[in-house]
């Protein structure tokens, strides 16, 4: 399924909705309101030395936020599967990040230059040193999920925190 990438402020972005989304499928999708203000987004060139630029743009984009320690590490796992596993990662490849902030909530994107396979959760092998991306992404985001195919594809979380009294 694709997404339709909101192009002004309030439009709407594809996001899952149910429990079930949670594990980033991408069936029964509802729009998401972008806030009023566009996303800050940067252009990173697909190698591994990028991810410290990428966790400090995250952090400058997100602001004092309560949930920021989190959303960098998010970001910083979707940007490694991107290098590992799609186009992005391969000579000359490019991946990009868009952060969008509403009032309590975040959302991350990474869009990548596609890959043969989707993102899915894979059982955890305690043992292994790889393979606990998204499995982190789906352990401490509200909702995450992609869209997109072999060409390019877009991996996305959200995070919410409720406001302060």
């Amino acid at each position: 399924m694709t997404s339709k990438r909101g192009s002004g402020p309030g439009e709407a972005i594809l996001a899952p909705t149910t429990a079930a989304s949670r594990s980033g499928e991408t069936e029964g999708l509802r729009p998401w309101i972008a806030p009023a203000a566009q996303p800050r987004t940067r252009t990173f060139r697909g190698h591994r030395d990028q991810l410290a630029c990428v966790r400090e743009f995250a952090r400058a984009a997100l602001g004092p936020v309560p949930v920021l320690d989190e959303a960098v590490l998010l970001v910083s796992e979707l940007c490694t599967n991107a290098l590992l596993h799609t186009a992005s990662g391969r000579n000359g490849g490019m991946f990009e990040v868009a952060v969008y902030t509403g009032t309590c909530s975040a959302r991350i994107e990474v869009r990548d230059e596609g890959g043969s396979q989707a993102p899915a959760l894979h059982p955890s092998d305690a043992l292994a040193e790889t393979g606990r991306g998204l499995g982190l992404v789906a352990l401490l985001s509200d909702e995450w999920g992609h869209h997109g195919d072999h060409t390019g594809r877009s991996v996305f979380f959200e995070l919410r925190w409720k406001e302060p009294d």
